[in-house]
């Protein structure tokens, strides 16, 4: 079996092989009966991460690396005092949609949240993989979710608010670390 470094000798972001192959060494005499020939046999006996072919044994070791970033903003509504009532912001895709992403865990999540009563929100980019790292940087765009009886024929207007039709074009830059994390740096290009 491979030898795994101690927990301080790790490289992060790497899986090591968990497999177990055995060695079966066969002595024989040759032919003429005065040498002795050894023979070996090699099995996978358990675990992952290792093949045998043609008497070789290969140990194969798996990097990951993934991260994530954010972008946060204000909500401000003209004429309000105290606090901010409840908007929602969202980053959308090229073709209009909101963007959704599956998280470190696999789970579907979706770019989109609400501000606080301070009218602050943070709003988290999808969750790249060392894989997302070729098509980098993307592109999104951040906007303000508007409700669909706030149309341009009634100047976004829903219940007492007028909504805020801005875009702004955000693009965001992954790259990798190299321990197991990704740089994941989001840039608002304008308004």
């Amino acid at each position: 079996s491979e030898v795994v470094p101690t927990v301080s000798k790790k490289v992060p972001g790497v899986t090591y092989s968990t497999a177990v192959v055995t060695m079966k060494v066969k002595v024989t005499p040759d032919e003429a009966g005065t040498k002795l020939v050894a023979s070996a046999t090699y099995e996978v006996s358990s675990g992952t991460g290792a093949i045998v072919e043609d008497k070789k044994v290969t140990f194969t070791n798996t990097y990951k690396a993934g991260g994530q970033s954010s972008i946060s903003g204000t909500k401000t509504v003209k004429n309000i005092k105290g606090n901010v009532p409840t908007f929602n912001f969202a980053l959308y895709d090229e073709d209009g949609k909101i963007v959704t992403y599956k998280d470190a865990n696999g789970i579907t999540q979706t770019c989109m949240v609400s501000n606080g009563e301070d009218g602050k929100f943070t709003i988290k980019t999808p969750y790249y993989t060392q894989d997302d790292i070729k098509n980098s940087p993307y592109t999104y765009y951040l906007k303000e979710v508007i409700p669909a009886d706030a149309t341009k024929d009634n100047g976004y207007t829903s219940g007492n608010y007028k909504y805020d039709t801005a875009s702004y074009t955000i693009t965001v830059a992954v790259s990798d670390k190299g321990d197991g994390t990704l740089n994941v740096i989001p840039s608002v290009v304008g308004g």
